[in-house]
């Protein structure tokens, strides 16, 4: 028969999840609002979406500033950057990919107007004008 586990948690002790703090969880939720609020400025998010991420930023940097600077934790972006030591993918530059051009057909003859509106022609004068 297997052992069983006294308490309230019915997981073994092993298996139990790391404990999340409050201060955890809203630094979690701040860089969701800010992607929320970049996706806005790209057109992605309507203006009421990027209302409600600023106020969630607003709250969490009303809260952050009533807490002693000796405790404060360091800025979510922050712990980010100092685990891994670059950026995280979404906050790297992009490259873009190069843009193909269509190159236009060229047309041997081709009528063309001049500036002053009269057109005029692009075959040599002894050459005979061929219908296309």
């Amino acid at each position: 028969m297997a052992p069983r586990y006294s308490g309230r948690c019915s997981m073994p002790p092993s298996r139990k999840r790391p404990a999340v703090t409050e201060y955890d969880s809203r630094a979690q939720e701040v860089l969701r609002a800010n992607r929320e609020l970049a996706a806005y400025f790209k057109g992605r998010r309507t203006e009421r979406e990027a209302r409600s991420a600023l106020k969630i930023i607003k709250a969490f940097v009303k809260a952050r500033e009533r807490m002693p600077v000796e405790r404060r934790p360091p800025l979510p972006a922050a712990a980010n950057l100092s685990r891994t030591g670059k950026p995280p993918a979404h906050a790297r530059p992009r490259r873009r990919a190069p843009v193909r051009r269509k190159r236009s057909p060229v047309v041997v003859g081709e009528v063309r107007a001049s500036s002053s509106g009269a057109p005029f022609n692009t075959r040599e004068p002894g050459e005979p004008q061929h219908d296309t």
